[in-house]
């Protein structure tokens, strides 16, 4: 099994963005780290538009310039030490007002399908222009920014205008009902990789290839455990940036205290402690399914604690023993995934 490490290259979008430094750069190396160790690579979604509007304002604010060219630098050691650089696209930043230290954002602009035509396919050229200047690679894979992309036909063309057909995205249950960050996964195939065209919950066998993010239930007693563990738990489950998220609404806090829920399998902060049982489920499920061959991770460096690292680095310790798994980029599969990428059945599709 293909295991893709990948990680949401971001800061964060609330009243405190948080510093390049804590958020990105230094959790980054200690990824680099790992990846060096264990021969592992990894994909890295870049919040390109963040760049843009460094660039863009760099003349008015010197401080712009500086964070900017340090990015830069670390994007050109990860393509150097063999990871993956893609785009991930959050539109807020455009237009975003910056005064006295700090930013304002219009979440009215935080679902990229939610702008005008001739925006979206603006801030998607901006965007991916501005990553070639420091990838030499091809970009050909997109995550939506906050797993924003619905209703994908209209942002279909402009995705394929610049050479990016495979969308990592998507995962199984997945659904947030927000007004500035809505998504409705719910209808997607119980696959890993299947095809599409203008609806990736529809595999039809169009341009796209959908590398589904894996996702594993969750029982209320995990989020109880991971409240007291932040609180509690002292500097080592502390996270590496030092912004501070958007609040989540208090109906979608209740629900994951009181119900079960279906959470991406991720390294940040406590719930890296699924990495390995999310593992498990999808090598069973792969025995029983030929479709099920991937698992997708979804990090943030930002949300990694020192704790997380350590348990990434066992994970693929035991990856590495398996001989049967490998941590892989989208660059390094791309014509597998490709290749490999399929409709699925139609009994396989949720209702």
């Amino acid at each position: 099994m293909d295991i893709f490490l990948t990680f949401d290259y971001e800061v964060f979008f609330g009243a405190r963005v948080g510093s390049v430094e804590r958020c990105l750069l230094e959790p980054t190396e200690a990824l680099m780290a790992l990846g060096k160790r264990h021969q592992a690579r990894m994909t890295f979604f870049v919040d390109a538009c963040f760049l843009v509007r460094l660039h863009q304002d760099r003349a008015r604010f010197a401080e712009f310039q500086r964070q900017h060219d340090l990015v830069a630098a670390q994007l050109e050691r990860l393509q150097a030490a063999g990871h993956d650089i893609q785009p991930h696209i959050h539109p807020h930043w455009d237009g975003a007002a910056y005064a006295d230290g700090a930013w304002r954002f219009d979440y009215q602009r935080f679902a990229l399908p939610n702008l005008p035509a001739d925006e979206r396919t603006r801030i998607i050229a901006e965007a991916c222009d501005h990553l070639r200047a420091y990838v030499s690679a091809p970009l050909l894979a997109h995550r939506g920014g906050g797993w924003s992309l619905q209703p994908f036909h209209s942002v279909r063309d402009a995705l394929l205008a610049q050479g990016l057909w495979l969308d990592s995205t998507v995962f199984a249950h997945g659904y947030r009902d927000h007004p500035h960050q809505p998504y409705d996964f719910r209808a997607a195939p119980e696959q890993s990789l299947w095809r599409f065209d203008d609806d990736p919950l529809r595999p039809t066998g169009g341009p796209f290839v959908e590398l589904a993010i894996t996702a594993a239930p969750v029982t209320p007693d995990f989020y109880w455990r991971l409240a007291l563990t932040r609180k509690l738990g002292g500097a080592k489950h502390q996270k590496f940036g030092d912004g501070a998220p958007t609040a989540m609404g208090r109906g979608e806090a209740l629900a994951k205290l009181f119900t079960i829920t279906s959470l991406p399998v991720s390294a940040d902060g406590f719930k890296a402690r699924l990495l390995n049982r999310a593992l498990r489920i999808q090598e069973k499920r792969a025995r029983r399914d030929p479709g099920i061959d991937h698992f997708t991770v979804v990090s943030h460096p930002k949300a990694l604690t020192p704790d997380s690292v350590a348990r990434l680095d066992r994970f693929l310790d035991d990856i590495a023993h398996s001989q049967s798994h490998q941590a892989v980029s989208i660059t390094q599969r791309a014509a597998a995934l490709k290749a490999a990428a399929r409709p699925a059945a139609q009994e396989s599709v949720r209702p």
